[in-house]
């Protein structure tokens, strides 16, 4: 029994999240040394932005981190997490945040669960389909009511007018692509370009799923530390540190050099 006593307050006194949380006068909390969390997704996901396109390089995302880190003070920390676990994680408290667009669900963001950083630079999903097939998608909602490669976790905007084939990243949707699972897929533009590469594969962009400008969200009970990452990622903007590190991942993104 005193074994078990042990275990257990040895788990509640060191937690993922270790913090020392104050009080301001005006009830607003003070957190020291607190560590924010964030998923990077597993090898075959999100490149260049979870990861590099060269084995073992930092993606955008860890880029983008690093440099808020140094001009905010903030201490931030990475996991890896399949997709869907990743949703979960966030939901959870397990992870602090993630990167979304807007553009890419059908409600608004519920704002007492998370907030939004100032957006950080724009994104592109498209329908791809292999260029041996010739699939044309001429009308905007031409897709609706097909079979559908998409990632297992991941959010699509009008994802119940068509029927999601998951799978575990965007490497697997170029191999279903290859393999006959599916005829179209779901991936931003630059992931679809590489896994394309790597598998052999050659592809079409046939028509414009969603286009909007990504954001850090931040879930609810973090929303102390907003100021300051909206303040860094002004700075990254103003000094040339962000178009730095799109130049270093041969990215043609575009972001608002104003604090909105």
């Amino acid at each position: 029994m005193k074994f078990i006593a042990l275990f257990l307050f040895l788990m509640l006194s060191n937690p993922l999240h270790s913090k020392d949380v104050s009080t301001s006068e005006n009830g607003a909390p003070l957190v020291k040394n607190e560590m924010l969390f964030y998923d990077l997704g597993l090898n075959g996901g999100w490149i260049p932005y979870q990861e590099g396109s060269q084995a073992g390089s930092s993606g955008v995302f860890e880029d983008v981190i690093a440099l808020i880190a140094k001009h905010s003070g903030l201490k931030f920390k990475t996991v890896n997490f399949p997709p869907r676990r990743a949703k979960k994680a966030l939901e959870t408290g397990l992870v602090d945040f993630d990167f979304i667009s807007p553009s890419w669900f059908d409600k608004p963001i519920d704002p007492k669960l998370y907030v939004l950083t100032q957006p950080l630079f724009d994104v592109s999903e498209y329908f791809i389909t292999r260029t041996d097939k010739n699939i044309t998608l001429p009308g905007e909602h031409d897709y609706f009511g097909m079979n559908i490669g998409t990632v297992a976790g991941y959010i699509y905007k009008n994802s119940d007018k068509f029927t999601r084939v998951d799978l575990l990243n965007e490497n697997k949707l170029i191999i279903g692509l290859k393999n006959d699972r599916f005829d179209i897929a779901i991936l931003e533009r630059e992931a679809a370009k590489h896994w394309a590469k790597v598998n052999g594969v050659k592809i079409e962009f046939p028509l414009l799923h969603t286009h909007g400008f990504l954001h850090i969200r931040l879930r609810a009970d973090k929303s102390h530390h907003l100021v300051s990452i909206n303040k860094a990622i002004s700075l990254i903007k103003e000094n040339g540190e962000l178009q730095a590190v799109f130049d270093a991942h041969h990215l043609n993104s575009k972001f608002y050099p104003d604090v909105p």
